[in-house]
């Protein structure tokens, strides 16, 4: 049980949880951008059509297990030990089915014998994320964020220095690799000493066929997701060339950073809070309101200023050889950062049990995606992005529908808590495409157009009285609470 104030509990749990992805994030983001330096497009296009099979086994592996973890209740103490025990059953054959198949899927690729140790080298990962998968549940389900800070970014500021080195060496795509796999090893370490116990060598098959039916729902979900993604990549590698598929692929990661950073830390902290406020679904609602307004005041800006300045992050953190990412990187911009609208309420709706819901409207939503992909594959790569776009805004409409249904969320009420800042973005995005700053060096210009804008929009928000301000008042004053069992 436990027990505090909703508004600090969650205003803490984001802190920390944001903290650790900024920083995790960060450190791969520079070793992106160093690798980018020293590899070519085609390089990367090869490690995306990888993450392909690797990503898929992932989905495979973790199947909402860690989800399941949290929501389940009272089920005693033989729950972690089951789902952990459970999940890494999973790792083991679907690192076989890499292993075997790995010779067969570099011939299908590139027909490069490399690609098959690269393949069995990478597939490894699958152990290390079940299992740190399963020690994040665990510590989230009890609101242990600090400890999640602690064994997040430290490891990922290790391996992000391992394998910047491996990269000036000359070691190319396995600095990546080396990079993803020492990070979730080290973490491993690390809850492992916070979390100390080992999972205990019981299972309870009660305990199994509950989150098996709970986590099979987001599974095919996450399956669905996975699969849509993963086609256009292949599709693109296949129609196309693997420098196209590497600029598309650079366009997808950089503003993929900001989101991964964005829905993992709402979704680590806010589905914990949501399944403790199960029977309490006014307060839930109120809680995802407010959770809405802020990621829209947060989030929104920064998809204007990679929009406004494309050109520039091209050019200064990276190089010439990369300006045909820029098309892709104002596209996607726009895509992952209007992905939380509707991942928060999601997020809620699973937690109150129904991730039934959650995948109707996903199987809904992949179908119209796969058709879209269908009639845009022959158009160019600029428009399967595009079409991409329509789908996450169609998905917008459509989870505004269950929204209503099982949260109580009515269309109007969403609409409130949505227009009001994207207004305000799209206002100072019309008035700085039309500023030009002349100060001579390219880096001052960069970085004084993001002051103003922020400072610009900061000002609005106070002034016009937007309700996020309330919001984040009444968070700082901490005159909400409830007992969170």
């Amino acid at each position: 049980m436990i027990n505090g104030k909703v508004s600090t509990l969650v205003f803490k749990g984001l802190s920390w949880s944001f903290a650790s992805r900024s920083i995790g994030n960060l450190a791969q983001l520079i070793v992106f951008f160093v690798l980018a330096k020293y590899l070519e497009p085609a390089d990367f296009g090869i490690m995306a059509l990888l993450a392909v099979f690797i990503n898929i086994c992932n989905i495979f592996v973790t199947a909402g297990l860690g989800n399941a973890n949290m929501q389940i209740q009272n089920l005693g103490k033989n729950r972690y030990s089951t789902i952990f025990y459970l999940g890494l059953a999973l790792s083991i054959l679907f690192y076989s089915i890499i292993y075997v198949t790995a010779p067969y899927l570099s011939v299908w690729l590139a027909n490069d014998a490399e690609l098959v140790s690269l393949l069995r080298i990478y597939g490894l990962t699958i152990f290390f994320t079940v299992i740190n998968t399963m020690q994040i549940s665990e510590l989230s389900r009890n609101f242990e964020f600090e400890k999640i800070f602690y064994c997040s970014t430290l490891p990922s500021i290790v391996s992000g220095v391992v394998s910047v080195y491996l990269a000036y060496s000359g070691f190319g795509i396995y600095a990546l690799i080396v990079n993803v796999a020492l990070s979730r090893l080290l973490s491993i370490l690390f809850y492992s000493y916070y979390y100390s116990p080992f999972p205990r060598l019981k299972i309870n098959f009660t305990i199994v066929k509950k989150s098996t039916l709970y986590s099979s729902n987001l599974f095919f979900v996450n399956l669905l997701d996975e699969a849509y993604k993963s086609s256009i990549l292949l599709l693109i590698g296949k129609f196309y060339n693997n420098t196209i598929l590497g600029h598309y692929n650079l366009g997808r990661q950089i503003p993929g950073f900001v989101s991964a950073i964005i829905n993992a830390t709402v979704t680590s902290v806010f589905f914990p809070v949501f399944s403790g406020l199960q029977n309490d679904l006014a307060k839930g609602k109120e809680m995802l309101r407010k959770s809405n307004r802020t990621l829209n005041f947060l989030i929104f800006p920064l998809l204007c200023l990679v929009i406004l300045l494309a050109d520039e992050i091209v050019s200064i953190f990276l190089t010439d050889k990369w300006l045909p990412s820029v098309i892709y990187l104002k596209l996607f911009a726009i895509i992952l950062g209007l992905h939380h609208v509707y991942n928060t309420s999601s997020t809620y709706i699973n937690a109150l049990g129904y991730s039934s819901v959650t995948l109707k409207y996903g199987i809904f939503n992949k179908f119209i995606g796969f058709v879209v992909l269908a009639l845009t594959l022959n158009e160019g790569v600029e428009a399967i992005v595009y079409g991409q776009l329509f789908v996450v805004i169609l998905s917008i409409l459509f989870y505004a529908i269950p929204n209503r249904k099982y949260i109580k969320y009515s269309f109007k009420e969403q609409a409130v808590d949505f227009f009001p800042i994207l207004i305000v973005n799209i206002f100072l995005y019309v008035i700085f495409s039309e500023i030009n700053f002349y100060f001579s060096d390219t880096v001052t210009n960069f970085f004084f157009e993001i002051f103003a804008f922020l400072l610009m929009y900061i000002v609005i928000v106070v002034v016009f009285r937007l309700r996020v301000v309330s919001d984040l008042i009444n968070i700082f004053k901490r005159n909400t609470s409830v007992k969170l069992k």
